[in-house]
């Protein structure tokens, strides 16, 4: 892994830099999404709140899934850029303060900036990854040698280099493949809304997918060995596909095309 770049004296840490790409890529995708309803610095405000929310979502995400070590050390909860980060943690915080910025002012469309940050979404996440790759975090389970990708990452396993899945690289394909599939769905349809339904029930799809090949995750022997992130996206998936049918099934009642 090439976790740090340097440049003269100047050592720059690939992951947080591919973190704060992701975030301004995903955040510009969500403003100009925004501009076709709303003046710029109305949407230019809510992207500033949602990014900072999706910041200390993630990490909070990431203290519970790792539980244990925040108890011990409770100010880590603070501490946004030290630790980790999980991304399921960023939606939830997200859809509250969302939640409280459409129920007090009422410019601010709930489903309209939902798909807007949705549409951003896996593309900042797809960047962010490859950081993740780089930094040799969110590895892999071990591959097989025969396989394509065998050779691409490495982790120190047991006091041995074990060649493993590089499966930060496949996240990132497959965000950007989600991300292609909805910047269609946004030209070819005008539903409000159906954009974060099919955005969170395709990633949903390859979040459970993928965390098969994690090795970094803990498994849970009474659910059928699943991974808390795959027992997640279960209920994510459920939720997102009820929203895409109900906006479709109302969409057409109302005589939409």
């Amino acid at each position: 892994m090439h976790p740090y770049l340097t440049i003269s004296t100047k050592v720059i840490d690939l992951y947080y830099t591919l973190l704060a790409l992701g975030l301004l890529a995903g955040s510009l995708v969500a403003f100009f999404y925004l501009r076709k309803s709303l003046r710029w610095y109305k949407a230019a405000c809510i992207v500033v709140v949602m990014v900072g929310g999706a910041l200390f979502g993630a990490h909070l995400g990431h203290c519970f899934f790792h539980w244990s070590k925040c108890r011990l050390e409770p100010l880590w909860m603070l501490d946004v850029w030290r630790g980790g980060h999980s991304f399921l943690g960023a939606p939830a915080l997200c859809a509250l303060l969302l939640a409280l910025l459409s129920a007090s002012l009422p410019w601010v469309r709930f489903l309209n900036v939902a798909d807007a940050f949705s549409l951003g979404l896996p593309l900042g996440l797809s960047i962010a990854r490859i950081g993740c790759y780089l930094r040799g975090c969110c590895w892999g389970i071990p591959i097989q040698n025969e396989s394509f990708f065998y050779g691409w990452s490495f982790k120190l396993l047991d006091h041995r280099l074990t060649a493993v899945h590089p499966v930060q690289l496949y996240s990132a394909a497959a965000n950007l493949v989600i991300f292609l599939l909805l910047v269609g769905v946004t030209r070819t349809c005008k539903i409000e809304g159906l954009v974060t339904g099919l955005c969170f029930s395709l990633y949903a799809v390859a979040r459970f997918t993928l965390e098969f090949y994690r090795g970094d995750t803990p498994r849970l022997s009474s659910f059928y060995n699943l991974s808390p992130h795959q027992l997640l996206c279960i209920p994510i998936f459920m939720c997102a596909c009820s929203l895409v049918i109900f906006l479709y099934v109302k969409h057409r009642t109302r005589g939409g095309t």
